[in-house]
């Protein structure tokens, strides 16, 4: 976005203000934060010289306004577009959006009329900041393009609009659009030091519970974060739920290219225009960035969801997923951000992404890797394409085709990414592992371990620790294996686990987790953190430690007992014949029919007697099943029940 250089903002834009999701909206009973209905215009860019305009005297009309005479020119393949305008309702926020191809290039360039009469020429970049093509969001907010908006002094009542664009290109009902915002009191209280808690609570005698879910961890402090609430977001505006992302690998910083000479007390209505034209301009769901700060150090809960949650924006084009981002507002690019300016911004920047980032175990100074969901808008990246990441902490354009966070911001990377670590205090960054699977293999001797299986986990903490890995398996209350050790401050230390069961036996087929937990130097403990592997089964493997038991043609206890005799020598399917006389004690059991997971050969095994008894059993193909008495074996007279039971294998 772009400010007038001339007059500060009066008010950008206010939307209304009920709760997230998880608040309840009678919160709001008494409180002095309330909806405020913002004043919207839409008025249509002329595409072609076709609109017909009253003539009245020397004047022109169009709707009752006064207007110069529109055109579109055509000259060398290119298309010029002029619209003037005066004589409009009062308007803090000006842009320009249109439908079409995504790929089809479009100049736009602005003036207002205000107070001081017309401001120069001010040329819009395209709207940077999109949803992910493969995002729910993504086919509404991509069929809808649009400019950087201009903020005005909120005074401005008149505008004229250049657009130039290629002939033949694929646009289609282009809008100019004025959003005038009115200033609510509620805005000075909303920035007040101690207006709001960490977590969102609402300090006012006057207000209800704003209560939002976060998540506490040992070592993390939670900034203090403005809720929607507070800067007044009207909830009925998002159009779709949050969507969520499994975890959290990196963190984005971009600027709003804003006004940078707001006050503080104005700075809300500019969170709230950001909002307004995201959703009623561009279609998105909701604000596409997870937090703003203002340059007085106050941080804004953006999109919905959580802000402790992995919540999937519409900010960085291609990497949605598995990130977040921190808009800073203001330009950057253009206004310079000396060390007095900057020192509020860089200590909210780092506290918001420390924190967050922390909540997932992210070190902010680690190299990461991103998988492009696409090239368009600003990636740089084809589908599936990877995106080496110096940091887990950079801004838009070191990923994106774009300027953003500005040059002036970009120079305090460095300190933001070094204060957000501090941020962390004594933490357990997310482990690595040098694999991630293997195929099950049989060990060629108990304590041997086969090759090719095991991991090697490697853990790091921002402090000195006393640090213990186990692998659990989620049925199985017994680790797999434990290993101690001690790491130095930001010194990677290994850690490996050969792949074997406590019985010196390869590990089953399932996924295991492996768990990180550590005490700092002062004996404080740290947040455990984990990861998984698995061990895949293959078609003559075993079942795992989590494979179920089914049985089928009767209910009692045989077949179960079956199954959990051969819990230490797994087995791969089981077929029971026993007498219906006894079918509710062991002794009932005539034969049981194993394919054992190390056995080549597999028969009858003797359950009565002495007796043999021949049967076959192929495995997967259909299987006729034959009882037949053998001649050493006394007929035994009385009716028999045959049962079959299986058991899944690991998966």
């Amino acid at each position: 976005m772009y400010r007038l250089p001339r007059a500060a903002i009066v008010a950008a834009l206010i939307c209304g203000c009920l709760a997230a999701p998880a608040i309840r909206a009678s919160a709001f009973a008494g409180s002095p934060f309330h909806p405020i209905d913002p004043s919207m215009n839409s008025i249509t860019v002329p595409l072609a010289p076709t609109q017909v305009l009253a003539v009245s005297g020397r004047r022109l009309e169009v709707d009752g306004l006064q207007v110069a005479r529109d055109s579109v020119q055509v000259s060398h393949n290119r298309r010029t577009i002029s619209m003037h305008r005066t004589g409009v309702a009062e308007f803090g926020l000006a842009a320009v959006t249109w439908r079409g191809s995504i790929s089809a290039k479009v100049g736009v360039r602005i003036r207002v009329h205000d107070v001081d009469g017309w401001t120069p020429w001010h040329q819009l970049a395209a709207r940077e900041e999109v949803a992910d093509a493969s995002s729910p969001e993504s086919a509404a907010a991509r069929s809808r393009q649009g400019t950087e908006p201009l903020l005005t002094s909120g005074h401005a009542d008149g505008v004229q609009v250049r657009v130039l664009t290629r002939v033949g290109a694929d646009i289609r009902d282009m809008k100019l659009m004025l959003i005038d915002g009115r200033a609510s009191a509620a805005d000075a209280l909303a920035v007040a030091p101690h207006s709001f808690t960490a977590d969102g609570q609402n300090t006012s005698s006057a207000a209800g519970a704003l209560a939002r879910p976060v998540t506490a961890l040992s070592g993390l402090t939670q900034p203090r974060i403005i809720p929607r609430s507070g800067w007044g977001a009207d909830e009925s505006w998002r159009s779709a739920p949050a969507s969520y992302s499994d975890t959290i690998k990196m963190a984005f910083v971009h600027h709003t290219v804003t006004a940078s000479d707001y006050t503080q007390e104005q700075a809300p209505a500019q969170v709230r225009a950001v909002y307004a034209y995201d959703t009623k301009g561009l279609d998105i769901s909701d604000m596409g960035y997870n937090y703003v700060v203002d340059r007085f150090g106050n941080i804004y809960e953006g999109r919905a969801g959580g802000i402790d949650q992995p919540v999937i924006g519409a900010h960085t084009a291609g990497f949605n997923v598995g990130t977040f981002a921190v808009a800073v507002l203001g330009d950057f690019q253009h206004t310079k951000l000396p060390a007095a300016a900057a020192a509020p911004i860089v200590s909210a920047i780092s506290s918001v992404t420390g924190w967050k980032l922390g909540l997932f175990h992210v070190d902010p100074d680690a190299p990461v890797d991103l998988i492009s969901d696409g090239l368009y808008g600003t990636s740089k990246y084809a589908v599936g394409e990877v995106a080496h990441m110096p940091h887990s902490l950079v801004g838009h354009g070191d990923i994106g085709r774009t300027q953003c966070p500005g040059v002036y911001l970009h120079a305090y990377l460095n300190e933001i990414r070094r204060k957000a670590r501090a941020a962390q205090g004594a933490i357990l960054w997310q482990p690595t592992t040098t694999a991630q699977q293997w195929s099950y293999k049989s060990a060629p001797a108990v304590g041997t371990a086969p090759a090719g299986i095991g991991v090697t986990v490697a853990v790091r903490a921002s402090v000195a620790t006393a640090y213990r890995v186990q692998v659990l398996s989620p049925c199985t209350e017994v680790p797999y294996a434990v290993i101690d050790g001690s790491a130095a401050a930001n010194s990677p230390t290994t850690a490996t686990w050969n792949g074997l069961s406590p019985s010196g036996l390869a590990a089953l087929p399932g996924d295991y987790t492996i768990v990180v937990s550590a005490r700092g130097p002062s004996a404080e403990v740290m947040e455990p953190t984990s990861t998984q592997v698995r061990v895949a089964p293959t078609d003559v493997s075993p079942r795992g430690p989590c494979a179920r038991v089914y049985q089928f043609g009767t209910d009692d206890p045989i077949a179960t007992d079956v199954a959990a005799s051969h819990e230490s020598a797994p087995i791969g399917s089981v077929a029971m014949i026993y007498s219906s006389d006894k079918a509710e004690t062991a002794a009932g059991l005539i034969a049981v029919e194993s394919q054992a997971a190390e056995k080549v050969n597999t028969g009858w095994l003797m359950a009565v007697g002495g007796a043999t008894i021949s049967g076959k059993l192929a495995i997967p193909s259909p299987t006729t099943y034959s009882f037949i008495t053998s001649p050493t074996l006394t007929a035994i007279s009385g009716n028999y029940n045959f049962s079959f039971a299986t058991t899944a294998g690991a998966q």
